[in-house]
């Protein structure tokens, strides 16, 4: 038997090296296309990087490797390189599922804030704040200081964006504080440059104004051009803020060299352009501004539409093009948000079909107003339902407190008990040592010595070692009693009846007390470890009995029905039970302990000059 089963392992042990080389194989060629597809995305080639994940995604088994969210993961931040924003973001998305098969804490920190990121663009702020912060979450897990920088500054740019400059201005404080423990000058760069403008959006243009020249320095170590013109949209900015002309016109002239120098389009170009019509515009360059904001509208960045078409307006009023200045604060008033700018070209398409009846129009503004009363009771009941989750969740919350707190102390008590009955076991081992110890020392001890003596005194005199016989044979039989005392009884080959019948008999020739068991026949059906209580607990009463009751007849029964009710009687003619001054008797606690444990009921009566204990239970066998 033994030696097919060695053949059968050998035989398994090539098919379990080949799986696993297979694996390695497969997981080492998904590592080499991934690299190869993130080289490529680096470089801007983005089809060849496409071919990559395509040759990726075909190797048999893809699915089960632990480099597939990293794929997963890439190939969506591809779909955003090639501005397809929103299948980028259901590619996000499908990372999901896959996150738990990976340990790598960098890939779910990515996906995490490349969700926020695409949410945010997509404008749904409460589902970028989400994954922003499960990002952060992740990230302090993981204890990066630069992905901790990274995220913190992504998440003042939400809040900034929202208008909440105090939060940003907390996160940015927190990126600059991360960045500060890299070696990563970029993240201290974007930490100062970013929040000289969060700084100054929230009223503190001299901290602002010391965060844009910290970041100018850096720039100027660097000898960087990029960053020398991502800095002057907040020198700009500062110097507006401040009224200093003079440093806003120099600025100008620096910034301008700089951006001839960068690539069009780049998010630092972009941004200085922003600037630089807002300086023009303070500087009443309003044919300079008008020039900047109509490249920015034709480029398409992420500028706010509203403050955009604004102040172009404010250029074109200032130019005396009223009608132009018009149409820019009316798209300006579209733009103000996204869903009341879709409801009011609806409003207009419709007006302008049914312009020249006063009826029609008069209709469409009351089927308007019930549409937006409809809303109105559509919120409220959307509302109050969200209160009434919001309070179900509380009841429900409140309600597992409580029951962990009823846990809890349920725990404490039990552990108490716990505790108790290791003590009282404790003081009974102790008092059973103490009794041992006792036996030995006035018997056994005391003996030895009288032999001993006997033994120097005794001559050739055949009495003398008569007398060292019976001396011998008395301890024998003192080391005998105590060992039967000591000794668990064996239920394996003797039934309780047997055992306590002999036990009876020893008692009796050993201390010359009448003790008799009566037994009914039905004991021996009572499990082992139930036997061996009812077995000590009639030790400990007999002990009582004799030592502190002195009685010379006792009387042992053991009864058990057909439905395994047990009832142990033990009488005697002893003195009355009473012991007031030990209450807690280690004896009777160590009874009513076995009793407890048996689930009995004990009772001690007298009735006359007979003394009664009775411990009723039942039989652990019957119950189950």
């Amino acid at each position: 038997m033994h030696i097919r089963l060695l053949l059968v392992l050998l035989l398994l042990l090539p098919v379990c090296a080949m799986s696993q080389t297979a694996e390695t194989d497969r997981d080492t060629l998904l590592t080499r296309l991934y690299d190869q597809a993130a080289t490529l995305m680096g470089k801007g080639e983005l089809e060849d990087a496409q071919t990559c994940f395509d040759s990726a995604f075909a190797v048999p088994g893809v699915e089960h490797s632990s480099i597939y969210p990293s794929l997963l993961n890439e190939q969506a931040t591809l779909y955003v390189y090639q501005g397809d924003e929103q299948r980028g973001l259901e590619g996000k998305k499908s990372v999901l599922p896959h996150l738990h098969n990976t340990d790598n804490q960098e890939t779910h920190i990515s996906v995490y804030n490349d969700l926020g990121i695409l949410y945010r663009r997509a404008h749904e702020p409460d589902s970028a704040l989400h994954y922003y912060n499960k990002a952060l979450e992740t990230a302090l897990r993981y204890g990066d200081d630069s992905w901790l920088a990274h995220l913190n500054m992504n998440l003042a740019v939400f809040h900034y964006n929202l208008k909440h400059f105090a939060e940003a201005e907390t996160y940015i404080d927190r990126a600059l504080q991360h960045a500060e423990r890299t070696d990563e000058r970029l993240a201290s760069f974007n930490a100062l440059q970013v929040g000289a403008n969060i700084k100054l959006a929230a009223g503190r243009a001299e901290e602002a104004g010391q965060s844009i020249r910290q970041a100018w320095q850096m720039a100027c170590e660097e000898n960087n051009a990029e960053w020398k013109l991502r800095c002057m949209s907040g020198f700009l900015a500062c110097f507006g803020h401040n009224q200093q002309t003079d440093s806003l016109k120099q600025y100008l002239r620096m910034g301008d060299r700089l951006l001839a120098q960068a690539t069009p389009g780049t998010i630092a170009a972009r941004g200085y352009l922003q600037a630089r019509a807002k300086a023009r515009l303070m500087l009443q360059q309003y044919a300079a501004a008008l020039q900047d904001y109509r490249r920015l509208q034709q480029e398409g960045t992420g500028t706010d539409r509203h403050t955009l078409y604004t102040d172009m307006a404010r250029c074109y009023q200032a130019l005396g093009d009223h009608d132009r200045a018009f149409a820019c604060m009316d798209s300006a008033r579209l733009w103000t948000d996204t869903l009341a700018r879709r409801e009011l070209t609806d409003e207009m398409a419709r007006l302008n079909i049914k312009y020249r009846t006063k009826e029609q129009e008069l209709q469409n503004a009351r089927l308007n107003e019930q549409l937006l009363q409809k809303k109105a009771t559509q919120l409220r009941i959307m509302v109050a339902a969200l209160c009434i989750v919001f309070l179900a969740i509380l009841g429900l919350f409140y309600l597992r407190q409580k029951q962990k707190a009823t846990e809890r102390r349920l725990q404490r008590v039990q552990e108490e008990k716990e505790r108790e009955a290791a003590r009282r076991y404790t003081e009974g081992l102790e008092e059973e040592c103490k009794h041992l110890a006792k036996e030995l020392h006035d018997g056994i001890a005391n003996e030895l010595l009288a032999l001993q003596m006997r033994i120097e005194t005794a001559g050739n005199n055949p009495k003398d070692w008569k007398e060292i016989s019976e001396i011998v044979n008395g301890l024998k039989q003192e080391i005998r009693d105590i060992s039967h005392e000591l000794m668990p009884p064996d239920f394996e080959r003797i039934g309780l009846d047997e055992w306590l019948m002999r036990y009876a008999s020893f008692m009796s020739a050993s201390c010359g007390t009448d003790i008799t068991y009566h037994p009914d026949g039905h004991n021996d059906r009572l499990d082992k470890e139930t036997a061996r209580e009812v077995y000590r607990i009639i030790q400990e009463t007999v002990s009582n009995s004799l030592t502190h009751g002195q009685a010379s007849h006792i009387c042992l029964s053991l009864e058990t029905d057909e439905t395994g009710h047990c009832t142990l009687t033990i009488t005697d003619d002893g003195m009355p039970a009473v012991i007031p001054h030990h209450p807690e008797g280690i004896g009777l606690r160590t009874i009513d302990e076995r009793a407890k444990g048996l689930k009995a009921t004990l009772s001690r009566e007298r009735t006359g000059d007979v003394n009664r204990f009775t411990l009723t239970f039942q039989n652990k066998q019957t119950n189950a």
